[in-house]
């Protein structure tokens, strides 16, 4: 069969995993939504394990593309500005969630214990992420530039929770649906609060004011 047809297969399961998660989604659920017979999953893949980390690795490499964009421009500059290296940085994880909602639900199923036979899924996938942030800024934290009462690995974690968070639960609403990034007015006042949080907690000089007020 074509490398379309597994292509597509990946595709379908992408969007059923991130909705049901992997222990809620079957082979021949990916088979009948993606109009093939199951067997055609283990020819492309190996079997149902296996497409869940091609799934992943495929959310991964969306993430890796975009981070990775931004951090070549930043260390092709002749003089890193940390501070507006770090925003930079949170508004690329922002952009890339209301853009791939799906590849952050595939993580947050994780979160709470799906695939759990499937572990090694963040040791290849997502340290690499979180370890080219914190090379990008060692020098400076060398330097001094990032002191005080600053832990830049745990406030990288807590960004990426709130994102999470927000993203795909919402802050609660009088109307009863909770308010995510769909809704713009909502998603420039959580954009403007992380960056004031992170920028706090970092000890970073001065305080947070946006290029252009969200």
């Amino acid at each position: 069969m074509a490398s379309s047809d597994r292509e597509h297969v990946l595709q379908v399961a992408y969007k059923l995993f991130a909705a049901l998660g992997y222990d809620a989604t079957s082979t021949s659920q990916i088979a009948e939504a993606a109009g093939v017979q199951p067997a055609v999953i283990e020819e492309f893949f190996g079997g149902r394990r296996e497409l869940y980390i091609a799934v992943m690795r495929h959310a991964y490499d969306l993430e890796r593309a975009s981070l990775h964009a931004v951090l070549d421009e930043l260390r092709e500059a002749e003089s890193l500005d940390v501070a507006a290296a770090i925003h930079r940085l949170i508004d690329n994880q922002l952009d890339f969630v209301a853009v791939h909602p799906d590849a952050y639900a595939l993580r947050t199923h994780r979160w709470l214990s799906d695939a759990m036979d499937v572990a090694e899924v963040e040791t290849r996938y997502l340290q690499p992420l979180y370890q080219s942030i914190l090379d990008l800024f060692q020098p400076a934290v060398a330097a001094g530039q990032l002191t005080g009462d600053t832990d830049l690995q745990y406030v990288m974690y807590m960004c990426t929770w709130c994102i999470h968070g927000f993203a795909l639960g919402g802050v609660p609403h009088d109307e009863g649906v909770p308010k995510t990034y769909t809704d713009e007015r909502e998603w420039r006042r959580f954009r403007l609060r992380l960056h004031q949080m992170v920028h706090r907690a970092l000890l970073l000089p001065g305080d947070y004011s946006p290029a252009e007020p969200y």
